[in-house]
């Protein structure tokens, strides 16, 4: 396959990937049906000769249909007639693929990064999950115009590293000091001391907990660090986390280590030149202490190669950074001196409060500067000098711009009805996949965790409506499938989430566990991402595989399922891809499971030199399915 090209994204996460479906229908066809899923921009005139050129490759191989995701698809309902070069390229994709007998199933409902969605009339960005900021203390200036932040944290204790005693740093818990953690003095950012982490295989972690910063607080952070040239780590950072309590003389930091708050990920360049960073954390809700976590984190054998520096790391409160305003994203100024908190009334006693940077050229960010809270010229009962705290809801980005959309507002249902019948009278498509894919911001909203106890109870109501508004939209195409990732939904994947500080995922207020309730039977196809193979030793800090017990689990509930599978799958470390010996494993993790109707083929572009999936095992890895398939005694694809 060497003619097959690139295909550029368009999707918050950046992510680019071809899938690859190999279906055995229900109704009982010998040979097996190919699907690949692509992904791209529809608007760029060179895409559409990729694209087009890789449904012909794969239509040579025997595909029968393809997967497509673009953000334009999924805006199709308020796409114009201006936009001439999407409208246009949409149908020559759809004519081609009629001509050359190829199925088409769009992407529709991007409910893990939901840019897309944040496009919706009316509403827009204000539609994104929000999470709650409580009590931001403020006062009033001098000249009675605008509302200025206090900052109510003292600050971190030696964030400059200027006190220690031989290698122990007076305020931090470290890991091993002289032996991973050291004090620094030649070299340093500011005078004074910093923290170097020395190559090992261990954990090399100091932290300090953040004493006097309560719940529901944005925390600004900022630090200084710089690397050898040859260092080299799996896993390094500065974070925000929940501290878990530890028993009296637990030294190792790692046993503190709770819920991570900072979905923000450090990223040194081969220079050891001092770099600084910074980024706006939430403190969650005050269930538990909160600290600042830094250094590498052992994963893997190789452990971490030469050394790190950290210095001057301060932490702040701040307020207002993207700010969300819709029901459901409650906002309230009262005052903070008098029992009782009299209210002040928007647009009377201050002016709306909105924040014009955030969702800049369409994503969020993790830091920009607090939007300011003015005061009318005339009118305010607020006086100069006195002050008011604020309770508000605001975004929290996961790595850099990844944020979710709310699933109970009425616009996001709105939105829902719009573009699954928009998307439906477009063309006659096989079938919908609806993208419930690694939602990390979950039941944070007023209105959602009022009505809901966890996220998985959310999600499994909001699944469940979800595809009734595809059918309805599609009511035309009653055959066409509605498809669904597993891993929001699988209790061995992320559903699998207790929503404890101790195992929590990511940004979701609460256990996951549930959330498969909400998929039916006779509606949903679950495409279950993996495989893995539970036979072999888990890599340390990384979670056992339970990818069969997974398959088993869809399958005992009746559902129907395809297989994510290669996944650029090498036999041995620094071994070639080897898309004929992934399609042997994956066969035989899925024998006897009832209700496999096929494998997938993924390829994902980190996976591969350049950061270009790797297509050229695509049609091994098929042929492959296809010979076990007809030649097995005992056929796994049953129906």
């Amino acid at each position: 396959m060497t003619a097959l090209m690139w295909l550029s994204c368009r999707s918050a996460m950046g992510r680019c990937l071809l899938v690859v479906l190999a279906l055995c229908r229900p109704s009982g066809a010998a040979d097996l049906q190919l699907y690949f899923y692509a992904q791209g921009n529809l608007r760029s005139p060179p895409f559409l000769g990729e694209l087009t050129t890789l449904m012909d490759e794969a239509r040579g191989c025997g595909y029968d249909g393809m997967f497509y995701s673009d953000s334009d698809i999924q805006t199709m309902h308020i796409e114009n007639a201006s936009n001439d070069m999407f409208w246009s390229s949409l149908g020559k994709m759809q004519r081609h693929a009629q001509q050359i007998g190829l199925e088409l199933v769009p992407l529709i409902f991007p409910f893990g990064p939901s840019d897309p969605i944040f496009q919706q009339p009316k509403w827009g960005y204000n539609l994104a999950e929000a999470l709650a900021f409580r009590g931001a203390l403020f006062e009033v200036d001098a000249a009675g115009r605008h509302l200025d932040h206090i900052d109510e944290f003292a600050g971190l204790e030696n964030g400059d590293f200027s006190r220690h005693i031989g290698d122990q740093f007076a305020g931090w818990v470290q890991d091993a000091p002289g032996e991973r953690t050291f004090a620094e003095s030649l070299g340093c950012h500011s005078p004074g001391g910093c923290l170097r982490v020395g190559p090992g295989t261990g954990d090399g972690l100091a932290m300090q907990p953040l004493l006097g910063v309560g719940g529901h607080s944005q925390l600004h952070v900022s630090f200084f660090a710089r690397s050898s040239s040859n260092f080299s780590a799996v896993q390094y950072n500065l974070e925000v986390r929940e501290v878990l309590p530890v028993p009296a003389g637990t030294r190792g930091v790692h046993a503190r280590m709770g819920r991570r708050l900072s979905w923000w990920s450090l990223k040194l360049e081969a220079s050891e030149a001092w770099q600084r960073f910074e980024y706006v954390a939430p403190s969650w809700d005050g269930s538990r202490p909160v600290g600042i976590f830094l250094g590498v984190e052992a994963r893997g054998a190789e452990g971490q190669q030469g050394e790190l520096w950290f210095d001057d790391v301060s932490v702040s409160t701040t307020a207002l950074i993207n700010v969300i305003r819709r029901a459901g994203a409650p906002l309230r100024v009262y005052d903070a001196d008098s029992e009782g908190g009299a209210e002040f009334t928007e647009g009377l006693d201050f002016e709306p409060v909105i924040d014009p940077l955030a969702f800049q050229n369409g994503v969020f960010d993790s830091l920009h500067p607090a939007p300011v809270v003015r005061l009318p010229r005339t009118g305010s009962s607020l006086k100069p000098k006195q002050r008011v705290r604020i309770d508000y809801f605001a975004v929290s980005p996961v790595f850099g711009s990844g944020v979710a959309s709310c699933l109970l507002h009425e616009g996001v249902f709105e939105y829902m009805r719009q573009n699954s019948e928009a998307v439906a009278k477009n063309y006659n498509w096989a079938g919908f996949l609806m993208s419930y894919d690694e939602i990390r911001q979950l039941r944070t909203d007023a209105a959602e965790t009022e009505q809901f106890a966890t996220p998985g109870q959310l999600l499994a109501w909001h699944v469940a409506n979800a595809t009734r508004t595809v059918r309805s939209g599609a009511r035309n195409n009653p055959t066409a499938q509605i498809y669904v990732w597993d891993d929001m939904f699988s209790p061995f994947h992320n559903a699998g989430y207790a929503g404890s500080p101790e195992d929590a995922y990511f940004l979701a207020n609460g256990s996951l566990r549930g959330s498969w309730e909400g998929l039916v039977p006779k509606e949903n196809t679950v495409l279950s991402w993996g495989p893995c193979d539970e036979a072999e030793e888990p890599t340390p800090g990384e979670p056992p595989c339970r990818f069969r017990r997974g398959l088993e689990f869809f399958a005992g509930r009746g559902l129907q399922q395809m297989i994510g599978g290669y996944y650029d799958y090498s036999p041995c470390k620094g071994c070639a891809r080897n898309g004929t010996a992934a399609a042997e494993r994956e066969f035989r993790f899925a024998a006897g499971i009832e209700g496999i109707e096929g494998f997938s083929y993924t390829t994902w572009g980190s996976n591969n030199e350049a950061g270009k999936p790797n297509y050229e095992q695509m049609c091994d890895y098929a042929h492959t399915l296809r010979r076990l398939h007809s030649s097995s005694q005992e056929v796994p694809l049953q129906v």
